[in-house]
């Protein structure tokens, strides 16, 4: 299954963890054709079954584009690279050495999840040939044939995270810049949208300036990775900046209790639900946002933790678990 937006865009369903819960992006730009986002490795075949239903050959997919190395986004990168022959893969370059060794993420992951829990949600993770990686920077502009995508680097996930802009088309490919606005999240009152604070790399500031600069672009189409096509880019933004405020501000109230945040993220979560016309809201958080509500909490207790540190100065081990924990 895959939606059709315009101007040659499409999303599938990499059906990660669940239906509608992060997308992968297909441009066709004529003989050309890129790839946004790779999800894990069981996203392949429905990549490979909408490719089959537009046809698209392997041999046309020339670019592979991932916002950032967390593995909702990045854990399917090999077995894509290696299923597509003619595909180079642009990633941030501070985030390219984990996509040539990914062992560091494997290992991090299986601390955080256990090591059958990491396998079970991404199988293998394949390495990605170095002379098929193009490390990105801020400002990095690759042409398909009638279109330019620029990189826009935009922290406050994480360091090492992108957006891609199609200039022609005025299309914003967000990761999770933007946050998480499910399909479903657009309910009676409007769709409604939750800011990303999953560890290790949280940074408030960042997010915010992160947000004001895909603003400033003023794409006419925004493209969530969790989930599909954002209408209103400016209540969305404003949203964003108020709740990850209240992040800050409760954070440092409760001062860095992961358990208290996570109860306080419930109670912001399930109101704006409320607000919104969600039926059964508390019911949609626990059982729908549940990534959100474990993820959430450990990124703002470990930005309370290491905010009187200097900017980014970070264990190794903090920062291995930052590029593993990958959702959201």
């Amino acid at each position: 299954m895959f939606y059709k937006y315009d101007d040659g865009i499409f999303a599938v369903d990499s059906h990660y963890l669940r239906k509608g819960n992060a997308a992968v992006y297909i441009l066709r730009d004529y003989d050309k054709v890129a790839i946004i986002e790779t999800a894990h490795n069981a996203s392949l075949p429905h990549l490979l079954t909408a490719m089959n239903e537009l046809r698209i050959k392997r041999e046309d997919i020339n670019y592979i584009f991932i916002t950032h190395v967390h593995l909702d986004h990045a854990g399917g990168a090999g077995s894509y690279m290696n299923e597509f022959p003619n595909a180079q893969l642009v990633v941030h370059q501070r985030g390219a050495p984990h996509m040539v060794n990914p062992q560091k993420i494997i290992a991090a992951a299986s601390e955080v999840y256990g090591a059958e829990e990491v396998k079970r949600m991404y199988e293998t993770v394949i390495p990605v040939d170095r002379n098929r990686i193009i490390s990105a920077y801020d400002g990095y502009t690759i042409k398909l044939k009638t279109r330019n995508i620029i990189c826009l680097d935009t922290p406050g996930h994480a360091r090492h995270h992108l957006c891609f802009f199609d200039e022609k088309y005025s299309a914003m490919f967000t990761g999770d810049a933007l946050g998480t606005s499910f399909q479903e999240m657009n309910a009676i009152n409007g769709r409604w949208i939750i800011p990303s604070s999953s560890p290790m790399q949280f940074d408030p500031n960042d997010m915010h300036n992160s947000i004001d600069k895909i603003v400033r672009y003023k794409p006419k189409y925004v493209y969530l990775t969790h989930f599909g096509l954002l209408e209103d880019l400016n209540t969305a933004a404003a949203e964003l900046h108020r709740d990850i405020n209240k992040y800050v501000e409760q954070t440092e109230k409760l001062n860095g209790d992961e358990d208290k945040i996570r109860e306080y993220l419930l109670n912001l979560y399930t109101q704006t639900a409320s607000l919104y016309g969600m039926k059964n809201p508390k019911e949609y958080i626990t059982n729908e946002c549940r990534i959100l509500l474990q993820l959430n909490p450990m990124g703002l207790e470990a930005w309370h933790r290491h905010k009187t540190e200097r900017p980014y100065r970070i264990t190794l081990t903090m920062k291995s678990k930052e590029y593993a924990l990958g959702q959201n």
